[in-house]
């Protein structure tokens, strides 16, 4: 997952255009996507600490290919973070009233 590059819009409206069987209430769309970033922070976490391993990353092409790609590990994450934040509190709010 590449948080650097804007996304398209049509890409959007794909994703608002969602509907499936499986998944019939909000609980399971966000568990859906939560899973799913898990899984995109896995596969990111194993292509870091491969780059890291490797005995020929210590030149400078690899070291700013590592860069960008903590770089990128750190946005999804924290924007995974705010995400949940911002659901619980949604979530809170509705429940209230």
């Amino acid at each position: 997952m590449n948080y650097i590059y804007p996304v398209n819009q049509v890409d959007i409206i794909k994703a608002s255009d969602f509907q499936s069987q499986e998944i019939s209430s909000l609980e399971d769309v966000v568990s859906a996507k939560y899973s799913d970033i898990k899984m995109d922070t896995d596969i990111q976490v194993s292509q870091i600490m491969e780059m890291v391993s490797n005995p020929e990353s210590l030149n400078p092409e690899s070291l700013a290919k590592l860069q960008t790609t903590l770089s990128n590990y750190s946005i999804g994450v924290s924007l995974a973070g705010t995400l949940a934040r911002k659901t619980v509190s949604a979530v809170e709010t509705l429940l209230k009233s």
